[in-house]
C-alpha cells in the first residue's frame, strides 16, 4: 500500500525496507 504511493512515502517505505534486509542479509552474509 505504502509502496505504491509514488513520492516521499516511497522513499521512506524503501529506507525503512531496506534498512531491515541490508541488515538481515549482512548479518546471514557474516
Amino acid at each position: 500500500m505504502l509502496k505504491q504511493t509514488s513520492g516521499n512515502g516511497e522513499k521512506k517505505d524503501t529506507r525503512n525496507v531496506d534498512e531491515p534486509l541490508a541488515g538481515r542479509r549482512g548479518k546471514q552474509k557474516n
